[in-house]
């Protein structure tokens, strides 16, 4: 792993990594839209949110995937699971959000019906992912960032939450 410096202050993580964190975050923030919206009966809102989302989604594993540079071992991270890394929690969060949007989307072009408890379901656990990929980077980020007093705090996971 390369360190790099910038600013002055050094940093272990190269560009792909920070569009990645961006990224997550931005998909975070839509998908717990979506779920909110479609609690509330907003439809319109929920189908903007979820068609903005999942190509960023798309784009954004792609930028892990490609920075990961490994080809296909990058799937150990979810076999590989530990309860201890925000890297483990944030790679399975992002694989349910993907399973998420899809089925968005194939409620919104017609090719599966969700009864009212499915949807209340999946409404409820898109919150829930959206509240753990937006904690996840934020959690990244304070791992990362020691020598910054705010970024090093345990206030940036929720700040990172908030903002996104």
């Amino acid at each position: 792993m390369e360190i790099s410096v910038a600013n002055g202050l050094k940093h272990i993580w190269e560009w792909p990594v920070a569009l990645h964190f961006v990224l997550s975050a931005l998909v975070g923030g839509l998908v717990g839209i979506a779920g909110f919206s479609r609690l509330i009966n907003k439809e319109r809102l929920a189908k903007v949110a979820i068609y903005i989302a999942f190509p960023v989604l798309v784009v954004d594993l792609l930028v892990l995937w490609l920075d990961l540079s490994r080809g296909f071992r990058a799937f150990w991270l979810f076999l590989n699971f530990r309860v201890t890394a925000a890297i483990s929690w944030g790679s399975w969060a992002l694989l349910l959000t993907s399973l998420v949007c899809v089925i968005y989307l194939a409620d919104y072009f017609g090719y599966v019906k969700l009864s009212r408890w499915t949807d209340n379901v999946l409404n409820w656990s898109a919150i829930a992912l959206s509240i753990a990929i937006t904690t996840y980077t934020g959690a990244m980020l304070t791992s990362s960032m020691a020598a910054m007093p705010l970024a090093s705090s345990m206030l940036l996971a929720p700040l990172f939450s908030t903002s996104a």
